[in-house]
């Protein structure tokens, strides 16, 4: 594996925030200054002119071009293609397509080896651990972090974000050392701790947005109507405008989107996609409802175990997800669709009563390699257990690694206790959910 991908990933996360700051300008021009990112944001924005059928022929030449693609470089595509008897360069029509046996994330897992395209090497290992805590591995080319950004920011170019000024505020899940904030020069960000936040301290908060110059909030929905709700409640709001607030990453409700219009008095919108970067869905309204963008991906609506969404990535070559089955629903909603199971709003709660959503103890790194599932389950606030289901005993050093990442993650809020092979609590429909929350309080 290449690890040059691996290694800009990991340089700005672990950079000091002393050199991410004496850096910033050079940081951040890592980002914008790429070629990958600058020619699709500029194709993005040309295409806005599109007709429905222009977008519709563009889609199908480059879905035609990624199969065949990864006819000539895949070996599970060139033995799925053939054995269902359909030649890549002859796609035609968009419902050719479901002669092709849909990716599974069991198929992805036991087939990852064959899966891959030795034409492309420099790329990196995502890890994402679901809605199940079923660990998902995928390598992605590294080219596709700016292309996915590129999107980013057209996407929230319709709001008044500009990419060469405008400054955000993030509450997400990262490493804070216990601190309130930290700089995120990448994205032009300031990065505010979800964990600490409370009623004592969201001064700090809205004084961190003011004095950083935010004209954007882009977090967690939990996070971010947690900042709402505390604002609301002690009237401390920010002297600046906030011309928009983006979520990402949980399920987003029209209560979250009411919530920021009535606190901070601008519109709130989201997008919805994945680790895997195989979707991108887009909120245009101040309804929860969602488009997805046909310049990503091409996605189908096919019902498969518990979800119906299915999508070919157009972004990464190196591992193609092609007819790629997520455990996600979409239902139609006007004036689109809406979408429902990605990161649900069960919450843990820390010692002191904070609230730590599933995505903020999202695992993309090696921290469960070795183990099949795990599930969290809370009885008591500031206490949690972690069950780990793996085929092999894991030793105590595994066991003591995966409880001290758990603690690095909820910021030392919750004591972690790490069990093996402990039958997992399941829903009436026999789904494992990766947080089981017991405490009938405040949930």
């Amino acid at each position: 594996m290449s690890t040059l991908g691996t290694l800009k990933k990991r340089a700005n996360q672990l950079a000091p925030d002393f050199i991410k700051q004496a850096a910033a300008p050079l940081i951040r021009r890592q980002l914008t200054g790429n070629r990958a990112f600058r020619e699709q944001y500029e194709f993005l924005t040309r295409a806005k002119g599109m007709s429905s059928d222009e977008r519709a022929t563009w889609q199908l030449d480059r879905l035609r071009r990624v199969l065949i693609d990864a006819y000539h470089h895949v070996p599970y595509y060139r033995e799925v293609f053939d054995g269902a008897g359909l030649d890549p360069s002859g796609l035609r029509d968009f419902s050719e397509l479901s002669v092709i046996p849909l990716l599974t994330k069991k198929v992805l897992k036991e087939r990852f080896d064959d899966l891959q395209s030795p034409d492309v090497d420099d790329y990196y290992l995502a890890t994402t651990g679901g809605s199940t805590g079923e660990p998902t591995k995928v390598n992605l080319d590294t080219r596709s972090i700016y292309l996915e950004r590129a999107f980013v920011y057209a996407f929230w170019a319709e709001q008044g974000y500009d990419w060469r000024a405008s400054r955000v505020a993030t509450l997400r899940g990262v490493k804070f050392g216990g601190k309130l904030h930290r700089p995120d020069p990448l994205y032009n960000a300031v990065l505010l701790n979800p964990f600490l936040l409370n009623e004592g301290n969201v001064s700090e908060y809205v004084s961190t947005i003011d004095s950083f110059g935010a004209d954007f909030i882009h977090g967690y929905p939990s996070a971010i109507q947690n900042l709402c709700l505390l604002m609301k409640r002690t009237g401390v709001l920010p002297k600046r405008r906030i011309r928009c607030v983006f979520f990402v990453s949980e399920n987003v409700e029209q209560r979250h989107v009411d919530l920021v219009r009535d606190v901070l008095g601008c519109p709130a919108r989201a997008f919805y996609g994945h680790s895997e970067r195989a979707v991108f869905a887009e909120q245009h309204g101040d309804v929860v409802s969602y488009d997805f963008n046909p310049f990503y991906g091409y996605t189908e609506i096919v019902p498969h175990g518990d979800g119906n969404i299915v999508c070919t990535g157009f972004l990464s070559r190196r591992m193609p997800l092609i007819r790629y089955a997520v455990d996600d629903t979409a239902t139609p909603s006007e004036p689109c669709v809406s979408i429902s199971g990605h990161h649900d709003d069960t919450v843990l709660y820390g010692r002191s009563g904070e609230r730590i959503s599933q995505t903020a103890v999202n695992f993309h790194d090696g921290t469960f390699d070795g183990v099949e599932a795990y599930q969290l389950v809370q009885s008591e606030v500031g206490r949690a257990e972690c069950r780990v289901r793996s085929s092999s005993s894991l030793s105590d050093s595994d066991i003591g690694a995966i409880a001290s990442a758990l603690d690095g993650k909820t910021e030392g809020r919750i004591a972690w206790q790490v069990t093996q092979n402990k039958p997992f609590e399941l829903t009436q429909r026999g789904k494992a959910k990766t947080i089981v929350q017991k405490i009938g309080w405040g949930g």
